[in-house]
Protein backbone atom coordinates (compact mmCIF):
# COMPACT_ATOMS: atom_id res chain seq x y z
CA UNK A 1 0.00 0.00 0.00
CA UNK A 2 3.04 2.29 0.56
CA UNK A 3 4.16 1.88 -2.83
CA UNK A 4 1.20 2.29 -3.89
CA UNK A 5 0.80 5.18 -2.72
CA UNK A 6 3.97 6.91 -3.85
CA UNK A 7 3.49 5.78 -7.17
CA UNK A 8 0.52 8.26 -7.18
CA UNK A 9 3.15 11.02 -6.46
CA UNK A 10 5.26 9.58 -9.18
CA UNK A 11 2.32 9.26 -11.96
CA UNK A 12 1.03 12.55 -11.17
CA UNK A 13 4.84 14.30 -11.84
CA UNK A 14 5.74 12.44 -14.41
CA UNK A 15 2.14 12.91 -16.53
CA UNK A 16 1.60 16.98 -14.93
CA UNK A 17 -0.23 17.84 -12.03
CA UNK A 18 -3.98 17.54 -12.88
CA UNK A 19 -3.58 15.68 -16.07
CA UNK A 20 -4.99 12.01 -14.54
CA UNK A 21 -8.08 13.39 -13.60
CA UNK A 22 -10.39 12.07 -16.23
CA UNK A 23 -12.13 8.72 -16.43
CA UNK A 24 -9.30 6.90 -18.47
CA UNK A 25 -6.58 8.66 -16.71
CA UNK A 26 -7.89 8.37 -13.59
CA UNK A 27 -7.94 4.56 -13.88
CA UNK A 28 -4.08 4.36 -15.66
CA UNK A 29 -3.12 6.67 -12.00
CA UNK A 30 -4.57 3.99 -10.04
CA UNK A 31 -3.52 0.96 -12.73
CA UNK A 32 0.18 2.45 -12.16
CA UNK A 33 -0.01 2.42 -8.26
CA UNK A 34 -1.15 -1.05 -8.55
CA UNK A 35 1.97 -1.78 -11.08
CA UNK A 36 4.94 -0.98 -9.09
CA UNK A 37 4.11 -2.76 -5.58
CA UNK A 38 3.19 -5.86 -7.50
CA UNK A 39 6.53 -5.81 -10.01
CA UNK A 40 8.68 -4.84 -6.88
CA UNK A 41 7.48 -7.56 -4.72
CA UNK A 42 6.74 -10.30 -8.07
CA UNK A 43 3.69 -10.64 -6.72
CA UNK A 44 0.21 -10.14 -9.08
CA UNK A 45 -2.02 -9.75 -5.81
CA UNK A 46 -2.44 -5.96 -4.79
CA UNK A 47 -2.93 -5.24 -1.37
CA UNK A 48 -3.42 -8.85 0.12
CA UNK A 49 -2.39 -7.36 3.41
CA UNK A 50 -4.56 -4.60 4.01
CA UNK A 51 -7.76 -6.39 2.44
CA UNK A 52 -7.61 -9.71 4.57
CA UNK A 53 -7.83 -11.61 0.94
CA UNK A 54 -5.32 -13.59 -0.11
CA UNK A 55 -6.71 -14.62 -3.67
CA UNK A 56 -7.64 -11.29 -5.26
CA UNK A 57 -6.41 -8.64 -2.67
CA UNK A 58 -7.88 -5.50 -2.86
CA UNK A 59 -8.71 -6.24 -6.51
CA UNK A 60 -11.83 -7.76 -8.38
CA UNK A 61 -8.88 -10.68 -9.48
CA UNK A 62 -5.19 -11.15 -8.83
CA UNK A 63 -3.18 -9.46 -12.10
CA UNK A 64 -2.13 -12.81 -13.26
CA UNK A 65 -5.69 -14.03 -13.93
CA UNK A 66 -7.68 -11.09 -14.94
CA UNK A 67 -10.13 -11.52 -17.86
CA UNK A 68 -10.09 -7.99 -17.95
CA UNK A 69 -9.71 -6.08 -21.45
CA UNK A 70 -10.52 -2.32 -22.66
CA UNK A 71 -13.83 -3.55 -23.26
CA UNK A 72 -14.71 -3.69 -19.73
CA UNK A 73 -13.79 0.04 -19.43
CA UNK A 74 -16.73 1.78 -16.49
CA UNK A 75 -18.95 -1.53 -17.22
CA UNK A 76 -18.28 -2.61 -13.21
CA UNK A 77 -20.45 -2.68 -10.27
CA UNK A 78 -20.01 1.22 -10.02
CA UNK A 79 -19.87 2.27 -13.43
CA UNK A 80 -17.19 4.46 -13.93
CA UNK A 81 -14.88 3.83 -10.56
CA UNK A 82 -11.02 4.53 -11.19
CA UNK A 83 -9.95 1.47 -9.16
CA UNK A 84 -11.81 -1.14 -10.76
CA UNK A 85 -11.13 0.50 -14.08
CA UNK A 86 -7.36 0.81 -13.12
CA UNK A 87 -6.89 -2.65 -13.08
CA UNK A 88 -7.38 -2.79 -17.07
CA UNK A 89 -3.96 -0.85 -17.47
CA UNK A 90 -2.47 -2.39 -14.31
CA UNK A 91 -3.01 -5.77 -16.04
CA UNK A 92 -1.61 -4.64 -19.39
CA UNK A 93 1.57 -3.36 -17.52
CA UNK A 94 1.71 -6.98 -15.81
CA UNK A 95 1.97 -8.79 -19.09
CA UNK A 96 4.21 -6.91 -20.28
CA UNK A 97 6.66 -7.22 -17.71
CA UNK A 98 5.85 -11.29 -17.78
CA UNK A 99 6.64 -10.86 -21.22
CA UNK A 100 9.87 -9.52 -20.75
CA UNK A 101 10.87 -11.89 -17.45
CA UNK A 102 9.45 -15.06 -20.47
CA UNK A 103 12.68 -13.36 -22.33
CA UNK A 104 15.33 -12.29 -20.00
CA UNK A 105 14.84 -13.90 -16.58
CA UNK A 106 12.97 -12.96 -13.15
CA UNK A 107 15.17 -9.97 -12.46
CA UNK A 108 16.90 -8.87 -15.63
CA UNK A 109 13.10 -8.99 -17.17
CA UNK A 110 11.49 -7.11 -14.89
CA UNK A 111 14.53 -4.27 -14.68
CA UNK A 112 13.16 -4.41 -18.30
CA UNK A 113 9.72 -4.00 -17.99
CA UNK A 114 10.05 -1.47 -15.12
CA UNK A 115 11.96 0.74 -16.99
CA UNK A 116 9.88 0.82 -19.92
CA UNK A 117 7.08 1.77 -18.00
CA UNK A 118 9.22 4.86 -16.47
CA UNK A 119 10.42 6.08 -19.62
CA UNK A 120 6.32 5.94 -21.14
CA UNK A 121 5.38 7.33 -18.04
CA UNK A 122 7.74 10.29 -19.27
CA UNK A 123 6.16 10.44 -22.40
CA UNK A 124 2.95 10.01 -21.36
CA UNK A 125 0.69 13.49 -22.61
CA UNK A 126 -1.63 15.36 -20.11
CA UNK A 127 -5.16 13.52 -19.96
CA UNK A 128 -4.56 10.58 -21.64
CA UNK A 129 -6.34 7.69 -22.77
CA UNK A 130 -5.24 4.24 -22.37
CA UNK A 131 -4.23 4.02 -26.26
CA UNK A 132 -2.49 7.17 -25.49
CA UNK A 133 -0.34 5.28 -22.74
CA UNK A 134 0.10 1.94 -25.43
CA UNK A 135 1.65 4.45 -27.60
CA UNK A 136 3.86 6.30 -24.75
CA UNK A 137 5.36 2.72 -24.19
CA UNK A 138 5.55 1.56 -28.14
CA UNK A 139 7.32 5.01 -28.24
CA UNK A 140 10.00 4.65 -25.44
CA UNK A 141 10.52 0.90 -27.02
CA UNK A 142 11.34 2.03 -30.11
CA UNK A 143 13.79 4.72 -28.61
CA UNK A 144 15.08 2.11 -26.45
CA UNK A 145 15.97 -0.03 -29.76
CA UNK A 146 13.19 -1.33 -31.02
CA UNK A 147 13.27 -5.18 -31.03
CA UNK A 148 10.44 -6.16 -29.00
CA UNK A 149 8.07 -3.22 -30.71
CA UNK A 150 5.51 -6.39 -32.36
CA UNK A 151 5.53 -8.35 -28.74
CA UNK A 152 4.43 -4.99 -26.88
CA UNK A 153 1.97 -4.69 -29.42
CA UNK A 154 1.24 -8.10 -28.62
CA UNK A 155 0.78 -7.32 -25.36
CA UNK A 156 -1.73 -4.44 -25.50
CA UNK A 157 -3.99 -6.66 -28.15
CA UNK A 158 -4.26 -9.31 -25.90
CA UNK A 159 -5.97 -6.39 -23.82
CA UNK A 160 -8.37 -5.35 -26.55
CA UNK A 161 -5.92 -2.10 -26.95
CA UNK A 162 -5.06 -3.39 -30.40
CA UNK A 163 -4.09 -1.06 -33.74
CA UNK A 164 -7.90 -0.70 -34.30
CA UNK A 165 -9.00 -0.14 -31.05
CA UNK A 166 -10.10 3.83 -30.77
CA UNK A 167 -11.31 5.76 -27.66
CA UNK A 168 -12.91 9.09 -27.53
CA UNK A 169 -10.43 10.94 -25.66
CA UNK A 170 -9.99 10.61 -21.99
CA UNK A 171 -13.73 9.63 -21.51
CA UNK A 172 -15.66 5.93 -21.11
CA UNK A 173 -16.37 6.04 -25.46
CA UNK A 174 -13.68 3.24 -26.31
CA UNK A 175 -14.07 0.78 -28.76
CA UNK A 176 -12.02 -2.35 -27.79
CA UNK A 177 -9.81 -4.04 -30.69
CA UNK A 178 -7.37 -7.14 -30.90
CA UNK A 179 -5.63 -6.99 -34.18
CA UNK A 180 -2.22 -6.01 -34.64
CA UNK A 181 -0.15 -3.13 -37.26
CA UNK A 182 0.64 -5.34 -40.36
CA UNK A 183 4.14 -5.08 -40.02
CA UNK A 184 3.58 -7.11 -36.74
CA UNK A 185 0.73 -9.74 -38.28
CA UNK A 186 1.67 -10.11 -42.16
CA UNK A 187 -1.90 -12.48 -42.29
CA UNK A 188 -4.16 -10.52 -39.79
CA UNK A 189 -4.73 -13.38 -38.04
CA UNK A 190 -3.97 -11.77 -34.64
CA UNK A 191 -1.02 -13.77 -33.97
CA UNK A 192 2.26 -11.83 -34.08
CA UNK A 193 4.45 -13.13 -36.58
CA UNK A 194 7.41 -13.90 -34.43
CA UNK A 195 4.71 -16.52 -32.56
CA UNK A 196 2.88 -17.51 -35.99
CA UNK A 197 3.25 -21.08 -37.04
CA UNK A 198 2.38 -20.17 -40.09
CA UNK A 199 2.79 -16.00 -40.82
CA UNK A 200 1.79 -15.81 -44.46
CA UNK A 201 -1.55 -17.48 -43.55
CA UNK A 202 -4.81 -16.84 -41.69
CA UNK A 203 -5.55 -18.76 -38.09
CA UNK A 204 -7.05 -17.28 -36.00
CA UNK A 205 -5.24 -18.63 -33.08
CA UNK A 206 -2.78 -21.06 -34.57
CA UNK A 207 -5.37 -23.91 -34.86
CA UNK A 208 -5.15 -27.11 -35.38
CA UNK A 209 -7.74 -27.51 -38.14
CA UNK A 210 -6.16 -31.25 -38.73
CA UNK A 211 -6.85 -31.93 -35.84
CA UNK A 212 -3.25 -33.91 -35.36
CA UNK A 213 -2.03 -32.07 -32.24
CA UNK A 214 -0.29 -29.74 -34.34
CA UNK A 215 -1.04 -25.73 -34.62
CA UNK A 216 -1.13 -24.66 -38.22
CA UNK A 217 -3.54 -24.05 -41.22
CA UNK A 218 -5.34 -25.29 -44.10
CA UNK A 219 -3.71 -27.32 -46.73
CA UNK A 220 -1.45 -25.11 -49.07
CA UNK A 221 -3.41 -24.19 -52.39
CA UNK A 222 -3.37 -27.44 -54.96
CA UNK A 223 -2.25 -29.34 -52.61
CA UNK A 224 -3.53 -33.71 -53.04
CA UNK A 225 -3.10 -34.55 -49.57
CA UNK A 226 -5.09 -32.49 -46.24
CA UNK A 227 -3.37 -31.30 -43.25
CA UNK A 228 -1.94 -28.12 -42.33
CA UNK A 229 -0.08 -25.94 -44.54
CA UNK A 230 2.89 -25.02 -41.87
CA UNK A 231 2.59 -28.07 -40.00
CA UNK A 232 5.66 -29.93 -41.40
CA UNK A 233 4.71 -33.40 -40.02
CA UNK A 234 0.82 -33.66 -40.20
CA UNK A 235 1.09 -37.51 -39.44
CA UNK A 236 3.56 -36.80 -36.50
CA UNK A 237 5.49 -39.44 -37.46
CA UNK A 238 8.96 -37.80 -36.92
CA UNK A 239 9.41 -37.20 -40.83
CA UNK A 240 8.11 -33.85 -42.71
CA UNK A 241 5.76 -33.92 -45.44
CA UNK A 242 7.97 -32.91 -47.74
CA UNK A 243 10.05 -36.15 -47.38
CA UNK A 244 7.05 -38.06 -47.34
CA UNK A 245 5.57 -36.50 -50.59
CA UNK A 246 9.17 -37.39 -51.90
CA UNK A 247 9.17 -40.41 -50.91
CA UNK A 248 6.21 -41.31 -52.49
CA UNK A 249 4.86 -42.04 -48.77
CA UNK A 250 1.46 -40.58 -47.16
CA UNK A 251 2.21 -37.42 -45.23
CA UNK A 252 -1.17 -37.90 -43.34
CA UNK A 253 -0.35 -41.96 -42.69
CA UNK A 254 2.12 -42.38 -39.90
CA UNK A 255 1.69 -46.61 -40.12
CA UNK A 256 1.62 -48.95 -43.28
CA UNK A 257 -1.39 -51.22 -42.97
CA UNK A 258 -0.47 -54.08 -44.91
CA UNK A 259 2.78 -54.79 -47.20
CA UNK A 260 1.58 -52.58 -49.80
CA UNK A 261 1.08 -49.17 -47.86
CA UNK A 262 4.57 -47.55 -47.72
CA UNK A 263 3.53 -44.92 -45.55
CA UNK A 264 6.52 -44.72 -42.88
CA UNK A 265 9.69 -43.93 -44.76
CA UNK A 266 12.13 -45.93 -43.00
CA UNK A 267 10.14 -49.15 -43.37
CA UNK A 268 11.19 -49.93 -46.74
CA UNK A 269 10.02 -53.43 -46.72
CA UNK A 270 6.67 -52.36 -45.68
CA UNK A 271 6.41 -54.86 -42.09
CA UNK A 272 5.53 -51.96 -39.75
CA UNK A 273 9.86 -52.13 -38.17
CA UNK A 274 13.03 -50.69 -38.66
CA UNK A 275 15.39 -53.49 -39.37
CA UNK A 276 18.73 -53.89 -40.92
CA UNK A 277 18.28 -57.30 -42.96
CA UNK A 278 14.48 -56.05 -43.89
CA UNK A 279 15.39 -52.16 -44.94
CA UNK A 280 18.85 -51.02 -44.62
CA UNK A 281 19.72 -54.02 -46.66
CA UNK A 282 18.14 -52.64 -49.24
CA UNK A 283 20.80 -50.44 -49.69
CA UNK A 284 23.29 -52.64 -50.92
CA UNK A 285 24.09 -52.04 -54.42
CA UNK A 286 21.95 -48.98 -54.92
CA UNK A 287 25.04 -46.79 -53.47
CA UNK A 288 26.12 -43.82 -55.55
CA UNK A 289 22.99 -44.43 -57.33
CA UNK A 290 21.63 -40.84 -59.55
CA UNK A 291 18.30 -40.12 -60.95
CA UNK A 292 20.40 -40.98 -64.30
CA UNK A 293 21.54 -44.36 -63.11
CA UNK A 294 19.51 -47.57 -63.56
CA UNK A 295 19.77 -48.32 -60.54
CA UNK A 296 17.85 -45.05 -59.05
CA UNK A 297 14.99 -46.21 -56.45
CA UNK A 298 14.13 -42.59 -54.83
CA UNK A 299 12.32 -44.58 -52.23
CA UNK A 300 15.73 -45.10 -50.69
CA UNK A 301 16.69 -41.30 -50.68
CA UNK A 302 16.07 -39.83 -47.55
CA UNK A 303 17.84 -36.81 -47.51
CA UNK A 304 16.25 -36.08 -50.78
CA UNK A 305 19.78 -35.01 -52.02
CA UNK A 306 19.41 -37.10 -55.61
CA UNK A 307 21.78 -39.59 -54.77
CA UNK A 308 21.96 -42.53 -52.49
CA UNK A 309 25.05 -42.50 -49.77
CA UNK A 310 26.06 -43.90 -46.87
CA UNK A 311 26.11 -40.65 -44.86
CA UNK A 312 23.30 -39.07 -46.01
CA UNK A 313 20.62 -42.14 -46.22
CA UNK A 314 21.62 -45.07 -44.56
CA UNK A 315 22.98 -42.97 -41.28
CA UNK A 316 19.48 -41.95 -40.89
CA UNK A 317 18.72 -45.08 -39.47
CA UNK A 318 21.10 -44.93 -36.43
CA UNK A 319 19.09 -44.50 -33.39
CA UNK A 320 16.12 -46.24 -35.58
CA UNK A 321 16.89 -50.20 -35.79
CA UNK A 322 14.19 -51.95 -33.89
CA UNK A 323 11.31 -49.21 -33.92
CA UNK A 324 7.72 -50.73 -34.39
CA UNK A 325 5.17 -48.67 -36.04
CA UNK A 326 1.76 -49.45 -35.10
Amino acid sequence: MVIHEYGHGVSTRLVGIGGLSGTQSGAMGEGWSDYFPISFFDDPIAGEYVSGNAVTGGRRYAYDNSPLTYGDLCTGPYGCEVHDDGEIWAAALWDLRQFYVSQLGLAAGQEAADGLVMEGLMLTPPNPSMLDGRDAILQAELALGGANQCDVWQVFADRGMGYSATSAGDTEVVTEAFDLPSACDSDGDGVVNGSDTCPETYDTGNGDNDGDGVPGTQPPPGATWGGDACDIDDDNDGFDDTLEAYLGCDPLDDCPDDLSDDAWPLDVDMTCDVSVTGDVFNYRGRIGATPSNPEWWQRLDLDMSGDISVTGDVFLYRGRIGETCT
